[in-house]
Order: structure tokens, then sequence, then C-alpha cells
């Protein structure tokens, strides 16, 4: 992470234009990061459910029903002149599976991974999510998975994130990230791939999405990237990034739906006073506009 505080707003199911349209006002209400949608050819295109943004055919296209990689590069553009990172929500643990609901890439995942099965992992469901051996090493979380530790599919993931990157994208989030191998456990993906950037890993925000797991992961990852969790005791504080409320905790885990605005505003303040160290991101609710009010604000331009 830089040296500045990360306070990322979370821009989910955004059209790019949308985000463009609000960005001084999201610069005024003191964030300094916007997270977009995932930006990677979709499934299906015109689906309204949120979960198909996670559904990708893969790496070669860049651009979906949210917004154009035209669109991305007018965003990053207009956001460097604001002093506004904008991170790219990645999905290069998984592709999208058929129609049938097997663990079988869909018909129209990009063909040069359609034609290595080498680049796979065995159709078989993840169980246990202890269990390292089952989450890193072969299975699947229900939907066709990769194998990140291959180095010919590593260089397909390295030119995807270098075009972004080429475009003005300043940071990436990596879903699913808890199922890609660690050095200890055999890859060299994180060492590998994030050092063949067209930018130095220091001048990026990257952190990946590690939920519900032991500190003991956690911190392990933290030596190799910043962490996107909902815990942060016992961790390295200047490598976490944390929220209060979360496109997850929303829409599947559903665990924050009785939070009222009071209720968020509250937890969002003690977050960011109380662990000055980590970064923070901000989901604005649908139809919501608790994000634009004076006293989210004034909590970000106080603790940021």
């Amino acid at each position: 992470m830089n040296n500045k505080r990360e306070i990322i707003f979370h821009s989910f199911l955004w059209q790019v234009k949308d985000v463009i349209n609000n960005l001084e006002y999201i610069k005024t209400q003191g964030f300094t990061s916007i997270q977009l949608t995932p930006c990677q050819k979709l499934k299906d295109n015109s689906s309204n459910s949120w979960w198909m943004v996670y559904q990708s055919c893969g790496f070669d296209t860049i651009g979906n029903r949210y917004g154009s990689a035209e669109d991305i590069k007018e965003l990053c553009d207009k956001a460097t002149i604001l002093g506004i990172t904008v991170i790219a929500d990645i999905v290069i643990n998984h592709i999208c599976g058929d129609l049938d609901g097997s663990l079988n890439p869909y018909k129209d995942v990009d063909k040069i991974l359609l034609d290595n099965p080498q680049f796979f992992k065995e159709s078989k469901v993840i169980h246990n999510w202890k269990d390292r051996n089952e989450v890193v090493n072969y299975n699947c979380q229900g939907l066709p998975t990769l194998r990140l530790d291959n180095h010919k599919l590593q260089d397909i993931v390295i030119d995807f994130l270098n075009r972004l990157i080429d475009i003005g994208i300043s940071g990436f989030r990596i879903d699913s990230c808890k199922q890609i191998k660690l050095p200890s456990e055999g890859s060299d993906f994180f060492t590998r791939v994030f050092n063949n950037l067209h930018k130095k890993k220091e001048e990026l925000l990257i952190y990946g999405e590690i939920i519900f797991e032991s500190k003991q992961l956690i911190s392990e990852y933290c030596k190799y990237i910043n962490v996107l969790t909902n815990t942060y005791d016992g961790c390295d504080k200047t490598k976490i990034i944390t929220f209060n409320l979360s496109h997850d905790s929303e829409l599947e885990f559903k665990y924050t739906n009785k939070m009222d605005d009071n209720m968020i505003t509250n937890e969002w303040r003690f977050l960011l006073q109380n662990n000055q160290e980590s970064g923070m991101i901000f989901y604005p609710r649908a139809f919501n506009n608790l994000w634009k009010s004076d006293t989210i604000r004034e909590i970000n331009n106080v603790y940021r």
C-alpha cells in the first residue's frame, strides 16, 4: 500500500459513466480511491443479477455492460487529475461454468483457456474450506477454477493486468484470493505476476479478498499483498483493508441487512478512528445516498 491512507469508494454495479459524473463529488466526500465493478467479458452481459459480474469469460476482453475500455480510460484520466486511484476488481481464480450447472467451462470462455486443460483444476467441489489441500490444490468453488501456478496461465494474467495498467488502472482487488496458492504451498504466483507488471508493485494498490479466515492465514498473505478482510486483530494493520458492510455482507450473506444508516455511520466512524493504519472500503447501498451525507464527508476528511 502507498503512504497515504486509502478510503475506498466501492462503486459496485455502477456504470463507469456514472462514476465519471460523480467523480468530483466522490473526491469532496473524502474518498481517495474508487473500486470498479469487474470489467471482464461476462457470461450474460444482459443479466441484472449481482453475482453475474463474477461470471467472467476470461482475460481477452476489457469492458462489459458496465463500461467499455474507453470509458475506464476516461475515468482514469480524470481521476488522476484529482489524485484518485482507480481499482479494477479482477476475477482470475475462476471462469464461468456451462449452462447445465456443471464445472465445465461455458462455450464463450476465451479459446486460449478452453484449448488448454492443464489450466483447470479437477471438476470437484470444495467441501472443507479449512482444508488447504482442497482449497488451493485440487477442488473448485462451484465454478471452473484455474491453476494459477501454471506459468503459461500466469503470462495471460500478466498481459491482462498490464493492459489495464496501460489505460490508467492503479490498483487491483483480487476476487477469491484465498484459493490462490502461497509460496509456502508451492506457487510463485504472487512474486512472478506482480513483479512483471508495467508499474512497480509499490506504485499499485493491490489487495486480495480473504474473508472468514484465520489470523495466521491472513498474516501469511500479508507478506505478499494487502488483504481485504473482515478481521484485523493480530495482523499487520498497514497491510489490511477492512469494511463495515460490503456487497457480500449485503447481497450474499445478508448479515448486515438490518443495519440502518445511523448504525452504518457509527460503525464507519469507529473503524476509521480506531484503525488508523488500515485502509477502509465503503459500500454504498443501492438507492441510498448515505455516502453523500455531510457526516460521512466529515468522518472521512478527519481520519484519512
